[in-house]
């Protein structure tokens, strides 16, 4: 979506821009802007498929229908007017992951997190892939798998035979098959959830909106991996005591544990992609996953 596209049909339903934009985020699949209007300050956020606005904004709109805190729509207002684009009120928070780790506001933020992750997870449907458009064929657990497409491009990767060995492994795993093809209803899920995509109010610790919704869908809750939530600046040390906290209310709030199975084979899928993508797209902040990824691989034997 062309930016000053944007502009001007925003200027057709009357939002008109009082500032300069200010570029907050420029990536392959998303820019976002810091702009002033006079319905106040907001965030323009624009995207490389359409498809992906409809999912944030029919996301949104969900969330916020189940008294989910997450950013006021400002444009698309209306459900009939299919976006390419979306413009969000600008809340002046900082994200959790922000806020000093030594903080009471902080462990107070990742308490408000694990229960809110609980609650996103209670909210069901009843056919599996996004909110909007066509997601990948195939059952539940053939979309947990990483893209074909993905192990394809990987081929130039000298521990390539490595690889396909997690990934046939994984493929046979039949007991968490069973399980998730044998589902009649599907939880939300984020898709990334972190403490880099929740903003927190830094005297309190709570949880004031949910953003970055574009990936959300319809699924298994495992997928967005509970028991290892993302922190950004807890010690490494730590993070076991953090993620063993984060877990306990999660499961405390939505009335079950994880099933250590499916959770590991989520994770371990996830990592086989991430891993792959590191290498093929050299990302910086991807790199990480490629060290754990190896070791991963040297824990099964496959390297």
């Amino acid at each position: 979506m062309d930016i000053q596209r944007a502009l001007s049909e925003l200027e057709r339903h009357g939002i008109h821009p009082l500032s300069e934009l200010k570029a907050v985020e420029k990536g392959l699949r998303n820019q976002v802007y810091d702009v002033d209007t006079e319905r106040g300050r907001s965030i323009l956020k624009l995207y490389d498929s359409p498809v992906r606005a409809e999912n944030e904004c029919s996301a949104l709109r969900l969330l916020h229908e189940n008294g989910i805190p997450v950013p006021r729509l400002i444009y698309p207002g209306e459900p009939s007017v299919p976006p390419s684009f979306i413009l969000l009120e600008h809340l002046d928070y900082p994200l959790l992951g922000e806020i000093k780790c030594s903080d009471p506001s902080y462990r107070k933020g990742v308490e408000h997190a694990a229960r809110l992750l609980a609650k996103i997870h209670k909210i069901k449907g009843f056919t599996a892939g996004p909110l909007a458009g066509d997601g990948r064929e195939g059952t539940l657990f053939e979309q947990a798998l990483p893209d074909p497409a993905l192990l394809e491009r990987a081929k130039s990767i000298e521990y390539y035979g490595a690889l396909m060995r997690l990934f046939r492994d994984l493929e046979g795993r039949d007991a968490v098959r069973e399980k998730l093809n044998g589902r009649d209803s599907f939880d939300l899920v984020h898709g990334d959830y972190h403490d880099g995509q929740l903003l927190a109010d830094p005297a309190t610790g709570e949880i004031v909106a949910l953003i970055d919704l574009e990936s959300s869908r319809f699924g298994d809750r495992h997928s967005d991996c509970p028991q290892s939530f993302r922190f950004k600046k807890i010690p490494q040390e730590t993070k076991g005591e953090w993620r063993k906290l984060f877990l306990e209310l999660y499961s405390e709030e939505y009335g079950e544990g994880i099933d250590p199975e499916i959770a590991r084979f989520y994770e371990e899928s996830k990592l086989l992609e991430l891993g792959i993508r590191s290498h093929v797209e050299k990302k910086e902040w991807m790199k990480p996953y490629e060290g754990k990824l190896r070791m991963l691989l040297e824990k099964y034997g496959f390297l």
